[in-house]
């Protein structure tokens, strides 16, 4: 309805300022004793308020970071940061608007004119906002901020809550520079790595927006360097949006590590699923990234090299033939003991037409494949559960191992128009699931107080001292947000009277029904954003 779309909307709207670290009053409850001291951070798009109608859209905004650092001692504090990526401080030092968007599906000559554009006015064909997902690189407070179109940007984070950008475009020392990943851009990372626990490698996958279709896997070693950036050719003939992977633990002769039995390898999984980049579609003005069912459906298990080996020692990727699909965000995945079966568990969604999720919101699905290494087929798919979910997560110690809980929020409604778009539609979210990943359905659920919605994905902390168990001994942090002019906003003391939003973070304990045993009332306000990430309070600066 009209009230719920006001919502949607003003939950859209971007903060006009950056905020220092300011103190965060507990609302309730306290702070448990197991739950670990340290930053949950928060990334999402933040147009600059000089450019908000005429940038192109809400997606592609300048990133900006949301910190709230809980301390061993004193109180928590809030702080919001723009990240200072090349095109952003391009344009503060022009004091005008230098970037059209890029993502302006359905059309495409609209993106065409925009990077001839950009590229005469800025040197810069598209602009890297870095605002999608986060990668913490250890001490130091390190962060990546990521953006799957560019290339990322170094942020510190310090104890009291500060985050400073130490290099734009950080490329590795040219090792990320590569026309062939992304033209436009000269380089790109994908917004989602995963951490394998018991290596400290962090796995990523980009998809090249020209040449021949294929996947690329970037290894981020523990230290933090790039160890190992491979090629993958896929089989079709279309080039995959791949946003996400998954990854399989495997384990060493002497049976650590947990992946299977001794001595087996661990996969990296490539998702060659049917939403599709043909950049010739521009030329007839459509969006480059369409849904295209006929092209087909592939998972590809492609081995994970060894400590020491050279890049496809593992050998040959296998590829498996799935129904046609979407999965933008995966859960998990492991291997039997035997390691003939490798089972992944994502959101699947079906969109209705060939429009991309830019254009038109699809629902998606807990949703499950097991795969036989041995005949390369896909032995059973289905659904795990029928309420509609987004934005997945799981204690990250089980990240490429069985886990039997995982953790999604929950959508409540769809509508639009956004006038802060593209995306022209939005969700609406009041909560999030705790997931069984081995029986389906929903375990247990917890519900935004009235008036809150969430704003992104819940991060997912291990309690101080724990086993990882069934993936539950931990706490999930959520950060939830009333519209402004709502009476929930009106009666929050701490809002941010000049936005007229109110913001908190709730602290979840992800054992038993997921019950709420802390909150805290933010000093500033909190819009949509995407992902998240906790550093421990041992890695900040």
């Amino acid at each position: 309805g009209s009230a719920e779309n006001s919502i949607l909307n003003d939950l859209f709207r971007p903060v006009a300022t950056e905020l220092p670290p300011t103190p965060a009053r507990l609302l309730f409850g306290a702070l448990p004793a197991d739950l670990p001291r340290g930053a949950v951070l928060k990334n999402g798009p933040n147009p600059q308020p000089e450019y908000t109608s005429e940038q192109g859209g809400w997606l592609d905004g300048d990133g900006m970071l949301h910190c709230v650092v809980l301390p061993v001692e004193g109180e928590a504090a809030y702080s919001r940061t723009w990240v200072r990526t090349e095109g952003f401080v391009k344009e503060r030092e022009a004091k005008r608007r230098l970037f059209d968007g890029s993502l302006v599906a359905p059309r495409g000559l609209p993106l065409l004119w925009g990077l001839l554009m950009n590229g005469l006015r800025a040197a810069q064909p598209q602009k890297d906002t870095a605002n999608t997902g986060l990668l913490p690189l250890g001490k130091g407070g390190r962060v990546l901020a990521l953006m799957e179109q560019c290339l990322p940007a170094e942020l510190r984070v310090e104890t009291d809550g500060t985050v400073t950008t130490l290099a734009a475009g950080f490329d590795f020392d040219g090792q990320l520079k590569d026309l062939a990943r992304h033209p436009f851009a000269g380089g790109a990372l994908t917004a989602h790595m995963k951490v394998d626990a018991g290596t400290g490698e962090r796995i990523g996958v980009t998809y090249p927006s020209a040449g021949a279709p294929g996947a690329r896997i970037t290894t981020f070693a523990a230290d933090g360097s790039l160890s190992s950036d491979e090629m993958v050719p896929l089989l079709g003939t279309a080039q995959s949006m791949i946003h996400d992977c998954a990854i399989v633990r495997g384990c060493d002769s002497d049976g650590r590590g947990g992946g299977g039995g001794r001595g087996m390898r661990g996969y990296t999984l490539l998702l060659d699923l049917p939403m599709t980049v043909r950049p010739r579609r521009m030329l007839a003005d459509r969006f480059p990234v369409e849904y295209e069912p006929g092209a087909g459906g592939r998972i590809g298990l492609h081995p994970r090299r060894g400590p020491g080996e050279a890049d496809g020692a593992g050998g040959e990727t296998i590829w498996i033939e799935v129904e046609p699909c979407v999965v933008l965000h995966t859960v998990n995945a492991h291997q039997s003991d035997d390691g003939r079966r490798v089972t992944l568990t994502a959101l699947r969604s079906t969109p209705s037409g060939e429009a991309s999720f830019i254009e038109s919101y699809s629902s998606a699905f807990l949703y499950q494949w097991v795969l036989d290494t041995t005949s390369a087929t896909c032995v059973r798919e289905g659904l795990l559960c029928n309420t509609p979910l987004e934005f997945p997560t799981l204690d990250g110690r089980l990240a490429g191992l069985e886990a039997r809980f995982g953790y999604a929020i929950t959508p409540c409604s769809i509508g639009g128009p956004n006038r802060y778009g593209p995306p022209n539609e939005g969700i609406l979210i009041d909560g999030v699931a705790k997931l069984d990943l081995r029986a389906g359905g929903v375990r247990a659920r917890w519900q935004a107080p009235d008036g809150f919605y969430l704003v992104s994905e819940p991060t997912f902390v291990p309690k101080a001292g724990s086993a990882p168990g069934d993936g539950d001994a931990g706490f999930l942090l959520v950060f939830v947000c009333a519209a402004a002019g709502s009476g929930e906003a009106e009666a929050a003391p701490n809002r941010e009277r000049a936005d007229g939003r109110a913001a908190r973070l709730y602290v979840l304990d992800a054992a038993g029904d997921m019950g709420a045993v802390a909150a805290l009332e933010l000093p500033g306000a909190v819009p949509y954003g995407l992902h998240s990430a906790w550093l421990p309070v041992e890695d900040l600066a």
